[in-house]
């Protein structure tokens, strides 16, 4: 196959599987329906209070938490995609930056500006604060020396830690995102982690 069917194939793959699952889903509950039994009460329910992931300490992306009741569930986060068309990006920065002129192409229009409102600006900046977790302070503002709780990091070139799960001081649970273009394939592991301690096995 070509490179076209690596960037934008496996995306619409994807999402031909998950309408046929939904569509697959909605048949069956219909025919339950219709013979009087309902639900099968011994199959787990997914709904967003299913599998929770609770003491989160780091998401890449903190739009993750803008659900109804503002936690993250298990399978949204490992349904997570990470598609671009590389190709289009690079054609877009490329009119963009008149590297096209020669060729008698008009440059593109800059993108368009997004204007926020304040209220909007509050959200994301309340979703930004679940998604970083900041150590605990005493009264007069100096950190807690005894907050053995590691800070991860991956918003820069490369970075792959998608989502970091403290289930103890010595014990973290840590999600990779996807590499681009892929159905979940993770190729390398490039964070970074502050607040270690000497002689500390985690």
């Amino acid at each position: 196959m070509g490179d076209g069917y690596d960037q934008i194939g496996k995306k619409n793959m994807m999402r031909e599987n998950r309408e046929k699952r939904r569509k697959y889903d909605e048949l069956r509950k219909e025919a339950a329906w219709r013979r009087g039994e309902g639900e099968d009460e011994h199959e787990a329910k997914m709904d967003e209070y299913t599998h929770i992931i609770q003491n989160i300490v780091y998401a890449r992306d903190p739009k993750i938490f803008d659900t109804k009741n503002g936690f993250v569930n298990q399978r949204a986060a490992f349904m997570h995609e990470n598609m671009l068309d590389i190709k289009n990006l690079i054609r877009i920065n490329e009119e963009r930056s008149g590297g096209n002129e020669r060729f008698g192409a008009p440059r593109l229009p800059p993108p368009k500006r997004i204007q926020k409102t304040r209220q909007q600006i509050q959200y994301e900046q309340e979703l930004d604060a679940k998604a970083r977790y900041k150590l605990r302070e005493h009264d007069n503002g100096q950190i807690d020396r005894n907050d053995k709780t590691l800070l991860f990091e991956s918003r820069f070139e490369s970075g792959n830690l998608y989502l970091a799960q403290k289930v103890s001081d010595h014990e973290y649970n840590l999600l990779m995102q996807n590499d681009i273009n892929t159905s979940g394939h993770t190729q390398w592991f490039f964070f970074q982690v502050k607040n270690t301690r000497k002689n500390m096995n985690v």
